[in-house]
């Protein structure tokens, strides 16, 4: 098994308000692409009497388009 490849772009900018003060807003995932954060295969079982279900694939989906602010002091 192999999980496609994805390309997520992430968008930053800053504003230095002093020398010690910053401020940043970061858009994550800007064109809010759907991918797999990660994928791997395994095998499952239900319970401890049921078979084993070879080859489940289990994915986690990666993050949506989000906004962070960040608010940066200095000393």
């Amino acid at each position: 098994m192999t999980a496609p490849s994805a390309i997520v772009t992430n968008l930053r900018m800053q504003r230095e308000l002093s020398r010690n003060v910053a401020v940043s807003l970061d858009m994550l995932n800007l064109f809010n692409r759907q991918y797999y954060d990660i994928a791997y295969q395994q095998d499952y079982q239900v319970s401890p009497t049921s078979p084993a279900v070879p080859g489940g694939i289990t994915v986690h989906p990666g993050e949506p388009r989000q906004l962070r602010l960040t608010l940066r002091f200095t000393y």
